[in-house]
Parts: structure tokens; C-alpha cells; sequence
């Protein structure tokens, strides 16, 4: 009889930050220069299975590719901690296109970590996660949690918590190109952090953003959580353009989408545009303007629900 081989499957999902990090403090750790808000998108998915093998292998989306740095020093760790040995082969499929700026990093790194601490059976918490994804991808700490989340910072180490449900708002996401972007988020951040004069104005005053994202979550203001997406979303981009050479994550058709955002909104706030490190617009709706919306958008655009 053929022995049944370990395995552990782990599904999550993917987020789009509200106020965003872009930017490294440190980069061994992967520490973020500011904390951050996302709402999770649980209609867009990453399923990780990780089981026993001959060797370590990594299989993303039916390709055999070379198992990146961190994820090896997070497979160390767990390794590390636990009563198993066992060389694991880790296959991880989307739902959706990575590396364009749909925040794939962030549910794969977290499906990950879960999926490890599953397969190797240890007792770690969704804190201890939050950081341990984060050490994969910044924006992977958020997607352990659902809902609003909360990226902060505390006695110098960076984690994760839920705010909140997202239960009056959703989210349409715009694909306007799905090819890989070709600057990629960590590369982006660098040339931003070592080049952009409007980088350290922004880091002056981000705080007091995450704040105010804060309060307005809390009151459920929800005209405030939409203008101040808008507005953290415009200035990330703002600043990619300052840096040097300019970083153009942006595209024709996210400048058209952008436009015909603030045509809706012209007599009352409906929704909010935000981009990630990509051209693919990501519209947070109030629900009841959700069918609205999207009859707008996919007469032009391809577009699929992400919350």
C-alpha cells in the first residue's frame, strides 16, 4: 500500500490599500515607512497547497519557477520551529493575473504563511502571521484579516489587525491591462525612497492621514472614506512620477477611468477610484449605486467584482 502524503491547503485573499505604504524603512525586515488601510477583496482568491516532496519546489499558476528569497527564509523558519523535516513542493494558483498591479503578492504571501503554519502544525496566532507574511509582502500582513484592516506600527514592528466589516461597500475592479508591469513594486519603492522630494512630504504628514481613514471608518463617513481614497491614491502616483527616472504605473484608459469617476461624482459622491503599482483601476461603490456603476464601466472595460 503506497503511504498518503502530507498536505495542507490554505485559501486567501487579496486586498487593496485605502492609504497606502510605498516605501521600505527596512528592508532585511521588510518593515513598511508608514502604516496603511485596505479593505480584503474576498472575491478574488489565491489557493496554496503545500505537501510533502523531494525536494522544495514552487509552482505558481501551473509554472515552475525559482522559489524567491523570502519565501525561502519563511520556509526556514517554519521548518525550523516544527517536529517535521520534510521537503514541501508549494503550488499556489490565482483566480485572477498577478504582478499588475492587482495586489497578488498580498493573498499569496499570506496564503502561504497560513498554509506553512497548517502543514507544519504550529500554534502561531494571527499577530505572529500578520508579521510573518509581512517579512513575504508588505501588504500580505493585511490579507490575514478581512474587512477594514489596519497595518500599524508598535514598539518598532509592524502588524496587522481588523478595524471593522465592509459591509456597505464594494468593490469593481477595471482591467485595463494584464501583462506584467515592467517596474516592479519593490523596485518602484526604492527609486521613490531615494529619488522623490514629494516622498518626504508625504511621509510627513501620512500619519495624520491613517488617522483620519481611521475616524472616518469608525463615524462609517463614508464620503470622507471615498474623497480620502481618491486623494492617497492620486498623490502615491504623484510621487512615482517624482521620482527618477519617473515611474509610469498609469496608463490612457486609468486616466479615463479616473475621469469618468469624478463625472459621477459631480452631484453626490458614489464611489472612489484607487491604483495599486499597476494601470488596473480598483472603484470602491456605495452599494447602492453599485449596478449603477458597473453598467457604466462594462459597456467599455472589462471588469470583475472583487468585494
Amino acid at each position: 500500500m503506497s503511504k498518503t502524503l502530507k498536505s495542507y491547503t490554505s485559501t486567501l485573499y487579496p486586498n487593496i490599500a485605502l492609504i497606502k505604504y510605498w516605501g521600505k524603512s527596512d528592508e532585511k525586515e521588510n518593515k513598511p515607512t508608514n502604516e496603511s488601510i485596505s479593505i480584503t477583496l474576498n472575491k478574488l482568491k489565491t489557493i496554496t497547497t503545500i505537501s510533502e516532496n523531494s525536494e522544495d519546489e514552487f509552482i505558481l499558476d501551473g509554472n515552475k519557477i525559482e522559489i524567491p528569497s523570502r519565501m525561502k527564509k519563511l520556509l526556514e523558519y517554519f521548518r525550523n520551529r516544527s517536529i517535521f523535516k520534510n521537503k514541501i513542493k508549494i503550488e499556489s494558483q490565482n483566480n485572477f493575473p498577478h504582478s499588475c498591479g492587482l495586489a497578488s503578492s498580498s493573498s499569496g504571501y499570506s496564503a502561504l504563511v497560513k498554509g506553512l503554519k497548517g502543514f507544519f502544525e504550529l500554534n502561531v496566532d494571527e499577530k505572529e502571521l500578520s508579521i510573518l507574511a509581512r517579512k513575504g509582502s508588505g501588504s500580505a500582513s493585511r490579507s490575514i484579516f478581512d474587512g477594514f484592516v489596519h497595518l500599524k506600527k508598535e514598539n518598532d514592528e509592524y502588524f496587522s489587525c481588523k478595524i471593522a466589516d465592509c459591509l456597505n461597500l464594494k468593490v469593481l475592479i477595471v482591467i485595463l491591462d494584464s501583462k506584467v508591469k515592467k517596474v516592479s513594486s519593490t523596485e518602484g519603492m526604492n527609486r521613490t525612497v531615494s529619488t522623490s522630494n514629494l516622498f518626504k512630504m508625504r511621509l510627513s504628514n501620512i500619519q495624520e492621514k491613517v488617522n483620519r481613514m481611521l475616524a472616518y471608518i469608525k463615524e462609517e463617513n463614508y464620503d470622507g472614506i471615498l474623497n480620502l481614497t481618491m486623494r492617497d491614491s492620486n498623490e502615491i502616483h504623484a510621487v512615482c512620477l517624482d521620482s527618477f527616472p519617473p515611474i509610469f504605473y498609469l496608463n490612457e484608459n486609468s486616466h479615463k477611468v479616473i475621469d469618468i469617476v469624478h463625472g459621477i461624482n459631480k452631484e453626490e459622491i458614489k464611489l472612489a477610484y484607487t491604483f495599486d503599482a499597476g494601470p488596473n483601476a480598483f472603484l470602491i461603490i456605495k452599494n447602492e449605486f453599485y449596478e449603477e456603476v458597473k453598467r457604466i464601466f462594462e459597456k467599455e472595460f472589462k471588469v470583475i467584482e472583487g468585494l
